[in-house]
């Protein structure tokens, strides 16, 4: 079985993107991703294991996101596409559970929409594990030695790039994360973020996979867990999720979004 999520479409309901200048009326528009496969997604008296992937939207290259003015509609994007295969699964085996988190961002500084794209690849994900290890797990340390990263243009580019090309396949590797180091990924974010590519807002789905007396099933929850968005059905072709209505802090922009998840053989 091979799983797909995908952004179907994105419509500009509002932009404002300069209260200072009304002329201002268009925005480009980027996402970046990460999925993380848990053990489970209620308390329990384990640690949960993550399996993460990061990733990109790559319309518009490093630096560039796909342009909006209000009322804007863009359908059919699947830019970002996240894949992977689904290991077999017995019959008694608990459901395999993934958290889907989509971030919407503003591209208004070349440079720093590049900064964001590589904070979301796999090659900055590794290099934050080892430099969260090798600081004896002391994150205001790791912090410094992560931003330094970010001073290198080469290193930026060849992460941004190597992402990339597992984005264009949707099929970024999995690579195991502690649970302490996502505040850490989080801080980053917004130091990196602060004034230059504007944070829009984050859209969270999970997602349960089962297998029910040979029939694989699924359901979907949207950012609360007890919000189901469609409960246990069989798990066979494509499944369009309601649009949600997602929105900037200062109430400039406002966006309706869709996705969509494919299970095929």
């Amino acid at each position: 079985m091979y799983f797909q999520f995908q952004l179907r479409g994105i419509k500009a309901l509002k932009i404002s993107d300069n209260s200072f200048n009304p002329f201002d009326r268009d925005i480009e528009v980027f996402q970046t991703w990460q999925i993380h496969a848990t053990q489970s997604l209620v308390p329990s008296n384990e640690p949960p294991v993550y399996m993460t992937r990061s990733g990109f939207s790559t319309t518009g290259g490093y630096e560039n996101g796909v342009r909006f003015r209000k009322g804007d509609s863009r359908q059919n994007l699947f830019d970002p596409t996240i894949s992977f295969s689904l290991p077999k699964m017995a019959t008694d085996d608990a459901p395999m559970q993934f958290q889907i988190d989509f971030h919407f961002w503003e591209s208004d500084n070349a440079k720093s929409t590049k900064k964001v794209r590589a904070l979301y690849s796999n090659d900055l994900l590794k290099h934050l594990i080892k430099t969260w290890e090798d600081a004896s797990e002391d994150s205001d340390k790791a912090l410094q030695d992560v931003l330094g990263f970010f001073s290198d243009e080469n290193k930026m580019i060849k992460a941004i790039t190597n992402t990339m090309s597992y984005t264009s396949i949707g099929n970024a590797p999995w690579v195991r994360v502690a649970e302490e180091l996502y505040p850490l990924v989080q801080k980053i974010g917004k130091l990196i973020a602060a004034n230059s590519t504007d944070y829009i807002a984050q859209q969270t789905y999970w997602l349960e996979i089962r297998n029910n007396n040979g029939v694989y099933e699924w359901r979907f929850f949207s950012n609360d867990l007890d919000k189901i968005v469609f409960d246990w059905q069989i798990a066979n072709g494509k499944l369009v999720l309601p649009s949600q209505i997602i929105g900037d802090a200062n109430n400039n922009i406002e966006l309706e979004v869709s996705f969509q998840g494919v299970i095929h053989d």
